[in-house]
């Protein structure tokens, strides 16, 4: 090939990638004032490969500005390490601990969590709100990667061993033979008691609950376009709003009536910020919450929607590598799940 096809061929590329720019950059909001230029036949390649070199650049520049997504692969391996430098104790106007110590916060490009403990009739309530960058930061672990009563660990063990930054007791699914368990959207088990809400936590980090029953001819039927499903409830708050049906005073699991430690999970409209909950003992011995309080609790903080996880000696909430509430009836219990928050930057 002689230099001036090689030249021709070059033209042609830049003629295409400058008008390719133009457009995106015009159709993007960015616009440049393009003035008319008047030039001989031997100054056109100049003036063109000028332009396209400002266009080019201008491009570049705006991607480079553009923040960083860090995505976590859908797997059962650790997330990454939190920064240590990230963890620190701020006062926060609106985030009180009922002593007036400062709360828990970390933070990176990320993340964001902050922790802190209300006291509500004499009980304890812990709180941790968090905002992630992308939906694969929520993570739900399974013992050994299995449903079985066999497999089992301590809820901190377990977040330790994963890394998380903040994290929760899930559903202790394999406790029950029965329940909806999808992870990473493959169905682990589908056998549908009929009587028992589901929460759905969907690829865009959005929550749904419903009757675990209607499952299959829902919108997620086969773990479509799910990350994970859990299967305890009952559902706190939908739309907002307390539930209503009668659950919260009468339910199949959960003894919803009695003061109990309790967990609870919920997000914040469809933004991806959630809030875990965990009501303690008062006392040694001593109540935690009703259901129907966990869900007052809930509202009063603005969630859209709230779900009871497995309470009892199985609550906990994590933050930092340990425990954040205290063990219910003297220590921890092992479980055959949890789930948490990690950060999506990498170690390297």
């Amino acid at each position: 090939m002689n230099q001036t096809i090689r030249n021709a061929l070059f033209r042609g590329a830049c003629t295409v990638a400058a008008l390719t720019l133009a457009a995106f950059l015009l159709s993007s909001g960015d616009k440049r004032h393009l003035t008319p230029i008047t030039a001989s036949a031997g100054d056109r390649d100049t003036v063109f490969g000028s332009s396209a070199s400002n266009l080019l650049g201008a491009a570049l520049t705006d991607i480079y500005n553009l923040p960083k997504v860090y995505i976590l692969e859908q797997n059962n391996d650790p997330t990454p390490r939190p920064a240590e430098e990230g963890f620190e104790k701020i006062q926060d106007p609106e985030r009180q601990n009922y002593d007036g110590s400062p709360i828990d916060h970390y933070q990176d490009s990320t993340i964001d969590v902050k922790c802190w403990k209300e006291k509500h009739d004499g009980t304890v309530f812990n709180f941790a709100e968090v905002t992630i960058a992308h939906p694969s930061q929520f993570r739900r672990k399974l013992v050994d990667d299995v449903i079985s009563k066999n497999h089992l660990d301590y809820p901190s063990r377990i977040f330790r061993q994963m890394n998380g930054v903040v994290g929760m007791s899930a559903d202790y699914c394999a406790y029950r033979s029965y329940g909806i368990t999808v992870q990473y959207g493959h169905t682990v088990r589908e056998i549908p008691n009929g009587s028992i809400d589901i929460l759905i936590y969907d690829n865009d980090g959005n929550f749904t609950c419903m009757r675990d029953k209607d499952y299959a001819k829902s919108e997620f039927a086969g773990g479509r376009n799910v990350m994970y499903s859990f299967s305890f409830g009952p559902t706190l708050v939908d739309d907002y709003k307390l539930n209503e049906s009668g659950r919260l005073d009468n339910y199949i699991i959960a003894r919803v009536e009695k003061p109990e430690p309790r967990a609870a999970i919920g997000q914040f409209g469809y933004e991806k910020r959630y809030l875990l909950c965990t009501a303690e003992q008062s006392g040694k011995n001593g109540p935690g919450a009703s259901v129907r309080r966990m869900a007052e609790i809930m509202q009063e903080k603005g969630v859209r929607v709230a779900y009871n996880m497995d309470g009892g000696q199985t609550a906990a909430l994590m933050y930092h590598g340990d425990l954040f509430s205290k063990a219910a009836y003297g220590g921890q219990r092992p479980v055959s799940d949890i789930l948490f928050f990690a950060t999506a930057i990498p170690e390297n």
